[in-house]
């Protein structure tokens, strides 16, 4: 076929795939015509002295057509003038010569460009400082998901290596920064994992606010991915498939029998309330540790400076847990084993650790433990108790001897913003903010009483428009609950 109709084709390599660019006859002799011209380049001043043209082209580009025609005008153009100017002529249609190869060069480089496709490595390169660009930071899971859906498009696929190699490049070029940003396990307040985060090169410093967006960020990914999992396992549970024989359907464990056991020995429903006693309980053990006096300065006993020298405080989670009184344990936490003298321990107002080993790891148990982790994260939330920046897990060093989280001893409360405002408050309206100096027990109680007052007003105010309650969906939940317990409390 190539010989019937006088082509010609040349190989190609524009994406790591050898490629064959078929040319006509008359096409690729004005390819090789624009490649030819690109020999002019060469041209120095030191040929000006020629007295003929035609020494300066070489036998190889006279057989070009199109630069035969451009040097015959040029030669038409100075056979009628005299010898004495035939110098001056040289050297300006030199010029004009070197003017016309520029010209071809830079046409030929834009065609070049129009003609070869970018590679699925600089296309991945642009997408990702794209999507930079416009969000400033993107977490390297929601990065791949986004990529490999885009290139499976493309009828390519793109593994995790991958990807790292082309963040590692990116950084290297310095157009990104990859972070590993540390957050506690839900389901375990005694561990935590790392997640790498991708920043654009703009992006100074790592605020606390800025790790917190990180956080809420990997928390939605998350959830998004596990519920999009689970609709696809509820879509599946009534396929077919062998005739006459159904899947059978996934059946929801309900322990009623459980849950009456953990009531009856004296378990709270009511989150919000169990997370107020938890973060009272926490205060009153960092309260007594030695360096409580070091935060607030303390002149004498039961006086405390104004000014904190420290925002936070940290401490052992798991040193304080065995401090914490079974009573207080089976209504935050809960349990349905039943242990010998219970109620006797109960009254004496023994702790965790005074009980034997057996019985305390019967009562936390994997479910006790992720209830109580799910606390720890509610506390978290409302900056109360979150993870130490300094923690590392170290294997020589007992668990109860490090500081896996600080208590914060500054925090805040926003009022949340009415839903109809006065049209002469919409552009002045600012947010009320109570904050708080955490260094005595009336001050922590302030603090619990401020967030019911400012969120009993939930259904004249909206609740997502200031914090905690943008951050903490169950906070809108602790002024119902205190109402009813108050109005049980007065109907009794």
């Amino acid at each position: 076929m190539l010989k019937k109709f006088n082509l010609t084709w040349e190989a190609e390599v524009p994406d790591k795939t050898s490629q064959y660019r078929i040319w006509t006859s008359k096409n690729f002799s004005l390819y090789k015509a624009g490649t030819a011209l690109q020999n002019f380049e060469a041209l120095s001043e030191d040929c000006d002295d020629c007295s003929d043209l035609w020494s300066l082209v070489s036998s190889k580009d006279l057989e070009s057509p199109s630069s035969q025609g451009k040097l015959l005008l040029l030669e038409e153009e100075n056979h009628d003038k005299p010898i004495g100017h035939h110098i001056q002529n040289n050297r300006d249609a030199s010029a004009a010569v070197s003017q016309l190869v520029e010209e071809d060069k830079l046409a030929s480089n834009q065609r070049r460009r129009r003609c070869r496709p970018l590679s699925s490595d600089d296309q991945r390169h642009r997408r990702i400082l794209h999507m930079l660009k416009k969000k400033k930071f993107v977490l390297k899971v929601e990065l791949h998901k986004w990529l490999e859906r885009l290139e499976k498009k493309d009828g390519k696929i793109m593994d995790r290596k991958t990807l790292t190699r082309t963040l590692n490049k990116l950084q290297q070029e310095g157009s990104c920064k990859c972070i590993k940003v540390s957050a506690p396990l839900v389901t375990n307040y005694a561990r935590s994992r790392l997640f790498d985060v991708i920043l654009h090169s703009s992006v100074g410093d790592v605020s606390p606010e800025l790790v917190e967006q990180f956080r809420t960020r990997q928390r939605n990914f998350d959830t998004e991915s596990r519920a999009g999992a689970a609709a696809k396992v509820k879509q599946n549970q009534h396929m077919t498939a062998i005739p006459g024989l159904r899947i059978s359907r996934r059946v929801k464990v309900y322990k009623p029998l459980l849950l009456e056991a953990m009531y009856a020995n004296g378990f709270i429903g009511a989150k919000m309330i169990r997370a107020k006693l938890f973060h009272k309980f926490l205060w009153a053990y960092v309260n007594s540790l030695p360096n409580w006096c070091n935060a607030f300065g303390c002149t004498k006993a039961g006086q405390y400076d104004k000014s904190l020298n420290q925002s936070c405080l940290l401490f052992s989670m798991e040193a304080a847990m065995k401090e914490m009184p079974l009573e207080l344990f089976l209504q935050i936490v809960g349990s349905a084993k039943k242990i010998d003298n219970m109620i006797t321990l109960c009254r004496l107002g023994k702790t965790l650790s005074e009980i034997p080993t057996e019985e305390y790891n019967q009562i936390l148990d994997t479910h006790a433990n992720g209830r109580l982790s799910r606390l720890v994260n509610i506390l978290d939330k409302l900056k109360l108790v979150q993870l130490a920046k300094e923690f590392l897990e170290d294997a020589g060093v007992s668990s109860n001897a490090m500081y896996t989280h600080s208590m914060e001893l500054r925090p805040y409360i926003e009022e949340p913003m009415p839903r109809i405002l006065p049209s002469s408050q919409l552009n002045n309206h600012r947010k009320i903010r109570h904050d708080f100096v955490l260094s005595k027990k009336e001050f922590v109680d302030s603090y619990w009483e401020t967030l019911e007052c400012c969120y009993l007003t939930a259904g004249l105010a909206d609740p997502l428009s200031a914090f905690p309650g943008s951050s903490v969906p169950e906070v809108c939940l602790i002024c119902c609950t205190s109402l009813m317990h108050r109005i049980i409390a007065y109907v009794e």
